[in-house]
């Protein structure tokens, strides 16, 4: 959880949506975060209750669970459909439920990178699902951008789907110049025979729909899902045009998989995806030393800490580990939002001791601009997280 989140997890529930809404712009986008979610009270708060920005800033985070952006998608503000359109995490389901409601102009505008092989693929998460509109124009614009090399084994559904989309809304013309505006397929020798001759004839109905429901089998998806490493990306397989998931099809193929974690973490963000399939999570272990001699582990700790040397990780090990508890760390570590910062990937067994520890030196109550200084000064602030709660509390008094 993002140190911001953090500190507002400890607020009471019924102050939060005033809390927020104090918060500068930078603050409450670190709240909600790219990568972690913030406490379930704000994820009720900002779902049921919460404004549409804030919605949005949700619905972009890469953490959010597939049952709750398929909750989102389906929202009526078309910030919120534009967040889960572009959130490269969400479902195929989740972005045809949001589509709709996509503003005209924002389908295939991609968010801007440092890497171009990462623009690309952004681009061609936004272009698979577009097929399925029954904007013929989009379909064409959609088509138009398609690139194989990003996806060959999915590739295809998604050319047959919008070639066929076309043939229905705008005629032959259509789905015939928007085949040809497509970059020329690499030669495959996987490639089915029905696929070869219907990418061929993008005017022929039946053959286009043969085709498609050959790539759109249970097999065929997930065939194109466990692909070796490098010649296929699972999130676009799964972005293709496709059925419903069978997940025991695929229980069986990911079991025999000797690496399967970027598969693992593609199906944990697919609605339905049963516990077995979810990444492996990592175990803690603490070093051997500190086993031998704990106490002198947790001197060398804070001793490590007292230096400022980079210590969030060894830190947060020992705390995940049960080695430190949260309180020591929240007194002595400095600057306060370094302090947090150790408890990013705090696991659930050792949330309680982290929630008591900052309840214990959290005395702002119901005092709403307490909460929302604290929170606009953590970034900022040198000293320990107790102190900081003090001033935030004096400031306001």
């Amino acid at each position: 959880m993002d140190p911001h989140a953090l500190l507002l997890d400890q607020a009471p529930a019924h102050l939060l949506g005033d809390i927020l809404d104090r918060l500068p712009a930078g603050t409450r986008a670190a709240v909600f975060g790219e990568w972690r979610l913030p406490g379930d009270a704000v994820l009720r708060h900002v779902v049921d209750r919460g404004d549409g920005a804030d919605r949005a800033m949700l619905a972009a985070n890469r953490a959010i669970g597939p049952d709750l952006l398929l909750r989102l998608a389906t929202d009526a503000d078309p910030r919120v459909a534009t967040a889960v359109f572009g959130n490269a995490d969400a479902s195929r389901e989740a972005k045809l439920a949001a589509l709709p409601r996509v503003p005209v102009g924002e389908h295939l505008r991609a968010k801007p990178v440092r890497r171009p092989l990462r623009a690309g693929w952004d681009l061609q998460l936004r272009v698979y699902p577009l097929v399925e509109s029954d904007d013929p124009a989009l379909v064409a614009a959609a088509l138009a951008r398609l690139e194989f090399a990003y996806n060959r084994h999915g590739a295809p559904a998604v050319l047959l789907r919008g070639c066929l989309s076309l043939l229905r809304t705008a005629g032959p013309a259509a789905a015939a110049a928007a085949r040809a505006a497509v970059p020329p397929f690499p030669d495959d020798p996987q490639l089915p025979e029905v696929v070869r001759r219907a990418l061929a004839e993008p005017t022929d109905a039946a053959l286009l729909t043969h085709a498609l429901d050959h790539e759109t089998s249970a097999s065929a998806v997930v065939a194109r899902l466990c692909v070796k490493s490098g010649s296929g990306d699972p999130t676009l397989a799964l972005s293709a045009p496709r059925g419903a998931l069978d997940w025991a099809r695929i229980t069986v193929a990911v079991r025999a998989m000797d690496r399967d974690a970027q598969v693992r973490t593609t199906l944990a963000h697919q609605p339905g995806c049963p516990d077995e399939l979810l990444p492996r999570v990592p175990r803690f272990r603490r070093p051997l030393g500190s086993l031998v001699r704990p106490a002198h582990a947790r001197r060398a700790l804070f001793a490590q800490m007292a230096t400022g040397a980079h210590f969030e990780r060894e830190v947060g090990i020992a705390f995940a580990t049960g080695l430190l508890r949260a309180a020591p760390i929240l007194d002595r570590v400095t600057p306060a939002y370094r302090a947090l910062e150790v408890f990013r990937d705090t696991p659930d067994t050792r949330m309680a001791d982290l929630r008591t520890a900052l309840g214990a030196r959290s005395r702002l109550g119901d005092r709403v601009e307490a909460w929302a200084v604290a929170l606009a000064l953590l970034a900022e602030f040198t000293g320990t997280v107790p102190e900081l709660l003090d001033v935030a509390g004096a400031v306001t008094a």
